[in-house]
């Protein structure tokens, strides 16, 4: 690995479950950013997902920085550095495993079993480390917003890209995983029921993107970018614009165009127009419209 290409990152992004993250960790990819070898369909980096993701171990752990640096240092050296592990880091790997094993990767337990983490493990073996041909490094994870802070402290070249879409968008979408794993995290009661989902997913949105943005504001804008997903599928040559000079980029001109195509207008723009808000908190609605997310007139469903 290049030194210059270590210094480079790690660029990371993240966002609540459903805002728009892939397409971001895309236009990285294509402008030469390492982003990992073991990957959903998603594009979520596997490795910190099972480091990191873990209901039941990170509340107990959120404020323990040195644990926490160790995972860290841990993801480091398995996607840039191709040096050891010391005996802490495979302690954490060991004991990362044996957690998703035995409670899977969220409030459901998705992964919960020894399939999934021994095979995280085998592509750890067999893709230890990027090549040379990046311009840089990074990965996309939505819950990486948690760690935000975090990732700030140990990593030096840390830039971090939190993608926001409409709540009320995310409201009525059929991801709502982060709701029910994180929910306690931010104050949110976890739904009961399914008619309860749209409001809480609103509060969940809500708080969670003001903790995100409270860290980029300590942060500043030169290790913080705040995208409006619903801006960077319809002014697309605008947002692509802003994550380039974030990044410090001059990219040829077939790159330019060939990110510019990324980013598309998904059928499910304005589908809470269908729904009836009424059933959300109205001071839920006002920090909506803070949070840069005006309501288009709507019909309600009959």
């Amino acid at each position: 690995m290049q030194e210059s290409i270590k210094r480079n990152g790690p660029v990371v992004v993240g966002g609540v479950g459903g805002s728009g993250t892939r397409v971001v960790i895309r236009i990285l990819s294509t402008l030469g950013f390492f982003v990992g070898s073991d990957l959903n369909e998603a594009d979520d980096n596997f490795w910190h997902t099972m480091l990191f993701k873990r209901p039941r171990w990170y509340p107990k752990v959120r404020d323990d920085r040195k644990t926490i640096r160790v995972g860290l240092s841990l993801l480091s050296k398995l996607m840039v550095e191709r040096e050891l592990l010391s005996f802490s880091e495979l302690i954490f790997l060991l004991r990362a495993a044996a957690s998703v094993t035995c409670f899977g990767i969220d409030y459901f337990g998705a992964a919960r079993g020894i399939a999934w983490p021994l095979k995280r493990i085998s592509n750890m073996l067999r893709n230890y480390g990027a090549g040379s041909d990046y311009i840089g490094w990074g990965w996309k994870e939505p819950n990486s917003h948690l760690v935000v802070r975090d990732l700030n402290d140990f990593f030096q070249g840390f830039k971090y890209i939190h993608i926001v879409r409409n709540g009320l968008e995310m409201a009525f979408s059929k991801n709502q995983l982060q709701l029910y794993t994180w929910a306690n995290l931010f104050g949110v009661v976890r739904p009961e029921s399914s008619d309860e989902v749209p409001r809480l997913s609103l509060k969940y949105w809500i708080r969670a993107n003001e903790a995100a943005i409270r860290a980029g504001n300590e942060l500043g804008p030169e290790k913080f970018l705040l995208l409006n997903y619903d801006e960077l599928c319809t002014s697309p040559g605008h947002e692509i614009d802003r994550i380039i000079k974030f990044l410090h980029l001059d990219p040829e001109e077939e790159v330019y165009r060939e990110i510019l195509e990324l980013p598309k207008k998904p059928v499910t723009f304005f589908r809470y127009q269908q729904h009836d808000l009424a059933q959300f908190d109205a001071e839920d609605l006002s920090s909506l419209l803070s949070l840069g997310f005006g309501i288009v007139k709507y019909a309600v469903k009959s």
